[in-house]
C-alpha cells in the first residue's frame, strides 16, 4: 500500500464541502421554521440542491474509483464514497417535498 489516492482525497473534499452545506442549510431551515421568516429564498435553495445532486454522485464516483485503484490506501476513498452516497440520497429526499409541497 502506498499513499492515499488523489481521487479519494478529491471525493472526501467534496463530501466535507457538502456536509458543511447541509449543516448550514439545516440551521437556516430551523431558524425559518421557528421565526416564521424566510432567510433563504426558494430559488437559492433549489439551485444549491441541484448543484449538490450533481456533485455528490460525482464525489461518490471518485470515491469508488479510489477504492478500485491499486497500490493506494482505501480509507479516504471509502469515507468519501460513504458520505457522498448518504448525502446524495438525503438531498433527493429533501428536495422532493420542496418541489411538490
Amino acid at each position: 500500500m502506498g499513499k492515499h489516492s488523489k481521487l479519494g482525497i478529491s471525493s472526501f473534499i467534496i463530501a466535507i464541502v457538502f456536509l458543511i452545506y447541509h449543516v448550514v442549510l439545516a440551521y437556516f431551515d430551523i431558524i425559518q421554521t421557528f421565526n416564521d421568516t424566510q432567510i433563504i429564498p426558494g430559488y437559492l435553495y433549489v439551485l444549491g440542491s441541484l448543484f449538490s445532486m450533481i456533485m455528490q454522485p460525482f464525489g461518490a464516483g471518485l470515491g469508488l474509483a479510489a477504492i478500485l485503484e491499486k497500490d493506494t490506501k482505501k480509507g479516504v476513498g471509502i469515507w468519501g464514497l460513504t458520505i457522498n452516497g448518504l448525502f446524495s440520497i438525503l438531498t433527493v429526499l429533501s428536495v422532493i417535498p420542496k418541489i411538490y409541497g
